[in-house]
């Protein structure tokens, strides 16, 4: 699973459409920052649905899109298609718009993945 995550967010910038490469290269690399971002947060979230496995794991998702306990299939399926949506919402933006949304979009996730950790190192 792990080797998929990252298989998956290596690849998913350069399977985009030919539009992806007349980005800007700063915006490119975001946008490639944004998909490591996600990937860290999915394999935190699959790493919490193997903890609630266990009957004495405290962990609940937070995340309002989603159940307190998620299975993978949905987790991977709504990361994918959000992915895919996030990109063509970016994709049609002015270049004015991609830069903003792109430098919230690491931003939030920086913070998602940083509290994530933050919570999983709190509570053990």
């Amino acid at each position: 699973m792990k080797t998929f995550l990252i298989f998956l967010a290596l690849s998913a910038a350069g399977s985009c459409s030919a539009a992806f490469q007349d980005w800007d290269p700063v915006h490119q690399q975001q946008f490639k920052t944004h998909l490591i971002l996600q990937t860290i947060d999915t394999y935190q979230t699959l790493k919490m649905i193997d903890c609630q496995k266990i009957q004495s794991c405290y962990l609940e998702e937070r995340n309002p899109l989603y159940p307190k306990r998620p299975s993978k299939d949905r987790l991977l399926t709504q990361k994918i298609l959000g992915n895919a949506l996030i990109y063509y919402a970016i994709d049609t933006s002015t270049p004015l718009q991609r830069k903003r949304r792109l430098k919230a979009m690491v931003i939030v996730g920086t913070l998602v993945v940083l509290n994530n950790g933050f919570y999983l190192e709190k509570r053990f």
